[in-house]
């Protein structure tokens, strides 16, 4: 008995949703998908593709050893993070992550490579984010390729990199 108390109760749950879906979708109700997009597709500042270039050309400095330009790219603010999947290692706050830009600059040989591929690239008028595989060749040949995900704020009239997060590829995946 107390199952077929149970299903009953489902059973009405689930017709009861279906009857508010369909009746709301008749009436013309409508989800307002601005209020949760925070990335609108038409947003490409040109002052936003700038910071991309900028954290490209950024990225080569950091690989000849030189951390200067990538640090001039984060904010300063307590909440910035850096986080590296295949090693485990989550930094927080400026200091922090600016302790991690200096050491991954001392540990890149000299005449290593870097290059990229966008992925997506998008930006709201407060926050935007990057995602885009990059790879890495050492002058002894050795390749790390990285899928990376960074996240901008909007200071003021300038863009800041708040958040990182990379992870090692381990093989790349042809198209189905």
């Amino acid at each position: 008995m107390k199952n077929n108390v149970a299903v009953f109760i489902l059973i009405m749950l689930v017709a009861s949703s279906f009857k508010y879906k369909s009746k709301t979708a008749g009436e013309g109700a409508r989800v307002d998908e601005e209020k949760f997009n925070i990335f609108p597709e038409s947003t490409t500042e040109p002052g936003y593709e700038h910071l991309i270039t900028k954290m490209q050309e950024a990225n080569r400095a950091l690989t000849s050893g030189n951390p200067e330009k990538t640090r001039a790219l984060w904010s300063r603010s307590d909440d910035v993070s850096i986080f590296c999947g295949s090693s485990g290692i989550e930094v927080k706050g400026w200091n922090s992550v600016e302790q991690r830009l200096e050491w991954f600059a001392s540990q890149v040989a000299e005449g290593s490579a870097y290059s990229y591929e966008r992925i997506s690239c998008q930006a709201g008028d407060h926050f935007g984010s990057l995602q885009q595989t990059e790879h890495y060749k050492s002058p002894d040949g050795k390749t790390m390729d990285l899928g990376v995900t960074v996240l901008f704020k909007k200071e003021g009239k300038e863009w800041k990199i708040i958040h990182r997060h990379a992870e090692t590829l381990n093989t790349r995946i042809a198209s189905m």
